[in-house]
């Protein structure tokens, strides 16, 4: 949660109003606001609510390293080609776009590492989708 301040010259600005008015907005109970000293303080997020502008919302991300034995360092290339070109075809349905993979084939261990960071809804497909192979 952003806990930025704004003074209420600066939500004046914001709003498009006059100084008097934020200040009579806060009087009236119509925007939330803490007095710090002699001055108000007024959060970017009751600023915000108070402007009608849509909350930004937050969703959980994972993060997660997953190694794939293979046999050498062609099937490790098939499985990185059929992974990565499985979730491309997909497109946004289903998953948001805000979300990565990096491979690396590791050929003293001989495992293909995926490293992995995006929504939850895109590790489960993520997951379903090496669990069949």
């Amino acid at each position: 949660m952003d806990e930025s301040f704004y003074s209420v010259e600066s939500a004046s600005e914001k709003l498009g109003v006059h100084s008097r008015t934020v200040l009579r907005f806060i009087r009236d109970g119509k925007l939330k606001a803490a007095k710090v000293g002699r001055q108000w303080r007024i959060r970017r997020e009751d600023l915000m609510e108070f402007a009608g502008e849509p909350q930004e919302e937050r969703k959980a991300a994972a993060s997660s390293v997953v190694d794939l034995p293979v046999s050498g360092k062609e099937e490790a290339s098939r499985y990185e080609t059929l992974v990565m070109a499985s979730l491309n075809s997909r497109g946004n349905s289903g998953m948001d776009s805000n979300h990565r993979v990096d491979c690396l084939y590791n050929s003293e261990e001989r495992t293909l590492r995926f490293v992995l960071w995006g929504s939850l809804s895109f590790m489960k497909d993520f997951f379903t989708l090496i669990d069949r192979y």
